[in-house]
């Protein structure tokens, strides 16, 4: 349909080579516990040695909880897991990376396990140009403390290497664009006389012209 009929936007939305869709059969958790347990054995870490749990499982099938209070027990892992979903949609990755090293740095955890999964080919009307861009796939990464070994260099009594530190970070917020990205339903108008006065779609992801605009000016290029 986008390629017959060319939507205002569609532009925006080119140049990906993969598109990777679930079948009817799978969810977030085909995607989320794959990349959970890769995660662990890079870093040779054991579920139930993991403190804290973050990140989130967007969207699932409820409004709350987050599917990512799923993992636990998909994963095995120890009843004392503290599992926080986080929802800031465009960072949630980096924000749960941000948040487990602070935590460790400070001595309130020693491991955290960081998972991230979305399934948004089942959130987007395929007549709208951001639907291109919509795709499922998951990441996750192990935060630990490593009693202050270079990096690099293998820690005898865990058995994990570090791969990556998290340094620092930069943020730049501009809230004037709220509103202009979100997910919510669509409004279907009933026939004159229909027991419901209005009908909404499930929950899909959509963009107004003003959000475009931003995509270009502030999305993309900041």
């Amino acid at each position: 349909w986008i390629k017959k009929h060319h939507p205002h936007g569609q532009d925006l939305f080119k140049g990906y080579r993969d598109r990777r869709v679930l079948a009817e059969d799978e969810g977030l958790d085909t995607l989320a516990v794959p990349a959970a347990l890769q995660a662990l054995e890079m870093a040779k870490v054991a579920p139930g040695d993991v403190d804290l749990l973050m990140g989130t499982c967007s969207a699932g099938p409820y409004v709350t909880p987050d599917e990512i209070a799923r993992l636990p027990a998909l994963l095995r892992m120890a009843p004392r897991v503290w599992t926080i979903p986080l929802r800031d949609d465009f960072s949630n990755y980096n924000a749960a990376l941000w948040f487990a090293d602070a935590l460790v740095r400070a001595g309130r955890i020693r491991t955290a396990l960081v998972v991230c999964a979305g399934d948004w080919t089942r959130r987007v009307d395929y007549h709208t140009p951001q639907s291109i861009s919509a795709a499922g796939g998951a990441g996750a990464a192990v935060i630990t403390a490593l009693d202050g070994r270079a990096a690099g260099k293998q820690d005898a009594d865990a058995g994990t290497r570090r791969a990556f530190e998290v340094v620092d970070c930069e943020t730049t917020t501009d809230a004037s664009w709220f509103g202009t990205m979100f997910m919510r339903g669509e409004e279907v108008r009933c026939a004159p006389g229909h027991e419901h006065g209005e009908l909404y779609t499930k929950a899909v992801f959509q963009i107004t012209e003003a959000g475009q605009q931003g995509f270009q000016v502030f999305g993309a290029k900041e």
